[in-house]
């Protein structure tokens, strides 16, 4: 060994050409000298451009999950940057949906950064682990980014908090539409910035652990955003009134979460609304009559939280097709036409309702559609 590490570094590097890249970092335990020779870029360069398969410039769409991909996050970050240059950089679209990869967890690659041309990215239920890479929001072309069903965690403040930043130093307006972090471990409070995606149309941070109240700035979003996902959090509060002027939201929920207070009045300006699900909450007050005014709504559920009062007839014209007002404190029902909904539930209140309501389900043959719409 003593006369190997006596060598030129060229040579030594030579004699580990012939070790493919994929296994030849193992080796970096040696000594000193061996480690530093496969550490050169020069080195990882030559190595991968020998044994990879190089796609063309003209490939821009990845869906398919290699396992020199899977080696990629494995990979010290000099590599993984060699890599992204030469395997990546010219993608468009970069689609990895990999249920079998969880048993060797990795964080996102700081390499991330180089893929200047992505307008789509899914990472989704991989083995990822840690933080969103801070670098991935300077990636002005995405307008697509999912990072589902993962174990990222940390707090989402911390990951976008220079987003604000990148928009202003780049004077560039961000083309983000469609941003997916739902079913991680994400924790601490909603960021504000995301009131700062004006072109934003689905944000489902749905099934993590934020808390924290829900932040007005989304009312910046008010003519592009049309699906808001929340649920299975642990967010705090009140309902805030800001979310009535996101004119375009057609789909809002807010389930299972610890919000408190009375459901805004407001809500009834969402004239393009079709589902609102505010269930298992400790929400209070009445249903407003205002939501009457909402001719697109199909899906209503505000089950399980401690309203009380009437269900108000205003609600009988509503198109309804899925209506859940059980477990809390109602006592009258006023629009008895409501019950034209394929599915309705009032069981579980402690006041006086129609008796007849009890056999008030129907088969819905629109149910199931409406609840994988919920939980996605």
């Amino acid at each position: 060994m003593t006369a190997f590490i006596l060598l030129p570094t060229e040579t030594i590097q030579e004699v580990f050409l012939w070790i493919q890249s994929t296994n030849v970092l193992k080796y970096r335990r040696l000594c000193k000298k061996v480690n530093d020779c496969l550490l050169d870029p020069h080195f990882a360069r030559h190595s991968m451009i020998r044994y990879l398969a190089i796609p063309s410039s003209s490939t821009t769409i990845r869906n398919v999950f290699s396992d020199q991909d899977k080696q990629w996050f494995q990979f010290p970050d000099l590599y993984q940057s060699v890599y992204a240059s030469l395997m990546l950089q010219h993608l468009t679209e970069l689609s990895w949906v990999v249920s079998s990869w969880k048993s060797n967890p990795a964080p996102i690659p700081k390499a991330i950064r180089l893929l200047k041309h992505l307008a789509v990215l899914e990472l989704s239920e991989c083995g990822i682990v840690g933080y969103i890479p801070s670098d991935i929001w300077s990636l002005t072309s995405l307008k697509v980014l999912i990072l589902s069903n993962c174990k990222l965690s940390g707090s989402l403040s911390t990951d976008i908090q220079n987003l604000s930043q990148i928009i202003t130093w780049k004077s560039r307006i961000h083309c983000l539409k469609y941003l997916n972090l739902s079913r991680n471990r994400f924790a601490d409070a909603i960021p504000m910035e995301l009131g700062l995606l004006p072109k934003l149309k689905y944000l489902a941070l749905n099934n993590n652990k934020l808390d924290g109240c829900i932040p007005s700035s989304l009312k910046n979003l008010s003519k592009t955003l049309s699906r808001l996902y929340l649920q299975h959090n642990k967010l705090t509060g009140s309902i805030p009134i800001e979310l009535s002027e996101i004119s375009s939201l057609q789909f809002l929920s807010l389930a299972r979460n610890k919000l408190e207070g009375l459901i805004p009045g407001e809500l009834g300006h969402l004239v393009r609304l079709q589902s609102l699900n505010l269930s298992f909450n400790a929400l209070t007050g009445g249903i407003p009559s205002e939501l009457g005014a909402l001719r697109n709504l199909s899906f209503l559920d505000v089950r399980s939280n401690r309203l009380s009062g009437s269900i108000p007839g205003e609600l009988a014209g509503l198109p309804l097709r899925f209506l859940n007002v059980s477990t809390n404190k109602l006592d009258i029902l006023e629009g008895v036409n409501v019950i034209s909904a394929c599915g309705v539930d009032v069981s579980g209140n402690g006041g006086v309702v129609f008796g007849y309501l009890a056999n008030a389900w129907c088969n819905c043959l629109f149910l199931y559609s409406f609840i994988v719409e919920l939980i996605r």
